[in-house]
């Protein structure tokens, strides 16, 4: 088994490694550590969230930059604020030990004056995003004509939130001679590009997401409609005792809504997603890494960057759209070697993409099954007994003698285990309460098992689907204008979430929006022509996973 030091790592560096706890390292680590500490060339990394990333690019920088020159000579570029933070901190403990290497990170959302007064020092390592980085080229307040190596760290990501020309700007600024690391979860179109113009002749590593997705994590599912999922959740949490929990969403309107439904239920909630300040995303992470939170709601882009140890399970409310989109967020529990579980939501029509997903990704989706409410009270009695002598000592010093004497006769005629019955039922009855609630679900068959619904009940769904459609609008009624729309499956949209959207945007009733059609980048949808003043000025300065939403008339006859 190989160990950190068998990667070609300085005793230093392991020596900090080895205090965070890591002990062995992870396929990706393995194989671009050493490979990047003794070559001086660019890679491309294929590898999922979760994986080790950051410590198989950020061990080499920081070994090979030279902390006696007062220059800028690495820069790593990430996706969001909070993965630059993630990173940074990562870096300076990796770094406790070793040479004075200065790391600074650079992100919007926060003052741009501190951020140029500490580039002004010359950090050896910048982790900067996209944009307040270009702020910062525009200004001419950092230097990066020394840098010799640049790390794009998520980079399918950096190019799903728009920032694809900020990238060719920020690598056309820095040197020609220099090393470019590109880290990516996915080979896309866009990637492709940014490799076959930017990095010379790049050694490719692979580490295949059907190898790594599945350690430590357990993959389950629930049946049953989405008005049941509110409840289930609260009961799976109450009985559990689970703080830090991650419920994923694919749009703003869903998350909001079901973050509100979770908060009546009274369960402790709070929202993530593209739409809020950078100030209150602060506070909901810091309440979320405090266990403040019992439940994180968010959409996929807002949650990127979130590492927290601890996070016992994912939700998934719907089945995501695609497959790197769950490898992302199963990613966020079981990190460091812990477990965790990743639990998703679907309904009857869902089976055959549940089954899909799990046959690319070679993993097992089982039935749900709530852990046994005996055991887990088995493993709180001793806690809530010491708790109990507590307020025994402090119930005798409050209450006057005279008082539990009367209640002592009141109670004679109860035994001893009835009293005591009622004692645990008070403590722990809601527990047991939220297993039989859940206990209520149809019991599935197991996933290998499960299967579309029969001949008959397909023809039947068809034939009502028909029939519900049948007045809808063809591409060129008049009376419904048709619109293009840059949202698409890569927002993790279907039609009903797209429909949802539009209509709470813009006011219009669903069903005066029609004809929906969704692709990966893009999607079309017919509308009611009296609402079509409203489609243009209600969208207007909408920004949507961090690019500008755009909507015109389609002119395609």
């Amino acid at each position: 088994m190989k160990q950190f030091i068998d990667l070609g790592l300085s005793p230093v560096v392991v020596q900090a490694i080895e205090k965070l706890g890591f002990e062995e390292p992870t396929p990706i680590q393995k194989e671009a550590i050493p490979f990047l500490l003794a070559n001086q060339k660019d890679i491309t990394a294929l590898a999922q969230t979760g994986t080790g990333k950051t410590a198989a690019f950020g061990l080499p920088l920081l070994e090979k930059v030279d902390s006696t020159i007062s220059n800028t000579q690495g820069l790593i570029l990430v996706p969001t604020r909070e993965l630059g933070q993630q990173v940074a901190s990562q870096l300076k403990q990796f770094a406790a030990f070793a040479k004075a290497v200065h790391i600074e990170v650079v992100y919007g959302g926060a003052s741009i004056e501190q951020q140029i007064r500490a580039l002004r020092k010359a950090p050896h390592i910048i982790i900067a995003t996209p944009g307040r980085l270009i702020d910062l080229i525009n200004r001419r307040k950092v230097d990066l004509s020394n840098v010799n190596y640049v790390v794009l760290d998520e980079a399918d990501e950096m190019l799903n939130m728009g920032f694809k020309e900020d990238i060719d700007t920020i690598l056309e600024t820095t040197p020609n001679e220099k090393n470019t690391w590109l880290f990516s979860a996915t080979m896309s179109k866009g990637i492709r590009h940014i490799a076959s113009n930017y990095l010379n002749n790049p050694h490719e590593i692979k580490i295949d997401s059907r190898e790594t997705v599945n350690e430590g994590i357990t993959h389950a599912y629930i049946e049953t409609n989405r008005e049941t999922r509110v409840d289930i959740i609260k009961n799976i949490l109450l009985v559990e005792n689970e703080t830090g929990g991650i419920l994923f969403c694919r749009t703003k309107a869903e998350s909001e809504d079901v973050g509100q439904a979770l908060q009546n239920a009274g369960i402790h909630t709070e929202v993530l997603h593209g739409g809020f300040t950078q100030a209150h995303r602060d506070k909901v992470m810091r309440k979320f890494r405090e266990k403040k939170i019992q439940l994180l709601v968010a959409t996929d882009v807002a949650a990127r960057g979130i590492d927290v140890k601890d996070i016992g399970y994912v939700f998934n409310f719907g089945i995501p759209d695609n497959m790197e989109f769950y490898t992302h967020r199963s990613g966020r529990t079981a990190r460091a070697g812990s477990k965790g579980t990743s639990v998703v939501f679907i309904g009857r029509r869902d089976r055959s993409k549940l089954k899909n997903l799990a046959r690319r990704l070679r993993i097992d989706f089982e039935p749900f099954k709530m852990p046994d409410v005996n055991d887990i009270i088995q493993e709180k009695l001793s806690d809530w007994v010491n708790g109990l002598q507590k307020k025994v000592d402090k119930a005798e010093k409050r209450i006057p003698s005279e008082i539990t004497e009367n209640v002592a006769k009141q109670l004679n005629h109860f035994s001893r285990e009835q009293l005591i019955s009622m004692l645990v039922d008070t403590e722990f009855g809601k527990m047991y309460k939220a297993v039989n609630n859940i206990g209520k679900i149809k019991e599935k068959k197991k996933f290998d098992d499960v299967r579309g619904g029969k001949r008959n009940d397909r023809r039947k769904d068809n034939k009502s689907e028909r029939s519900r459609n049948s007045n809808m609008p063809s591409r060129g009624d008049k009376d419904f204008p048709r619109y293009f729309i840059n949202i698409g499956k890569m927002d993790s949209m279907s039609k009903k979430d797209l429909a949802v959207f539009i209509s709470q945007q813009a006011g219009i009733p669903q069903r005066d929006l029609v004809s929906i059609d969704i692709f990966r980048t893009h999607s079309y949808f017919s509308v009611n022509k009296k609402f079509t003043d409203r489609i243009a000025s209600s969208m207007r300065g909408v920004e949507v996973n961090g690019r500008q939403l755009r909507v015109n008339r389609d002119n395609v006859k």
